[in-house]
């Protein structure tokens, strides 16, 4: 199930049809031939930490992805995927300018690799910023799929927060600008 990058250089025998043509999509030139493995998914989790969101809220939500990635039915829900594995990113947001990525790219393939992403996500401290730019958390997740050694086949992004676009572009725009680079984005309330 594990596609190497090694067979689409040359270097292991070659693979056929739909494998080769997804051994070679989408390769950064920082990718590690001798490391790769592609992920189902690479996912970015985007979540409101804006001043709308109270400490309260924050904390649920917080406390939420945390035990979904935590979760048995969340690890064999990634197990029983196309290649076993997703690449997860946790990034805050607020205002048109004020995202952050507070756990980098990771991947999570077995019980231990999800459990040890929870545990570092539940570690990080909780950003209160100003503003409300869903348009702002697109445009910020959107190229982080182009710079991470992880090319998933699907590109999905969640948006989680509560309140309206109040700042940055609208909100079609960059949700445009997203779906044209084929990224799926999930809103979530």
């Amino acid at each position: 199930e594990t596609l190497c990058l090694r067979s689409a250089i040359g270097r292991a025998p070659a693979l056929e049809g739909e494998a080769r043509g997804w051994a070679q999509i989408g390769l950064s030139s920082s990718i590690d031939p001798d490391t790769f493995v592609r992920p189902a998914t690479s996912f970015v989790a985007t979540v409101d930490v804006s001043g709308s969101m109270d400490r309260d809220e924050q904390a649920i939500q917080r406390r939420g992805y945390v035990e979904a990635f935590s979760h048995p039915d969340i690890v064999n829900a990634v197990r029983s995927g196309p290649f076993g594995r997703i690449a997860v990113t946790y990034v805050e947001w607020a205002g048109p300018a004020a995202q952050s990525v507070t756990v980098p790219w990771s991947v999570i393939e077995d019980r231990s690799s999800a459990e040890a992403f929870a545990t570092r996500l539940a570690a990080m401290s909780i950003a209160r910023i100003r503003g409300t730019s869903i348009s702002g958390a697109m445009m910020f997740a959107a190229p982080l799929f182009a710079a991470n050694d992880y090319q998933g086949l699907r590109r999905v992004i969640d948006i989680s927060g509560d309140g309206p676009n109040n700042n940055g572009m609208p909100v079609t725009s960059a949700r445009d600008a997203a779906l044209a680079r084929g990224v799926v984005i999930n809103g979530l309330p």
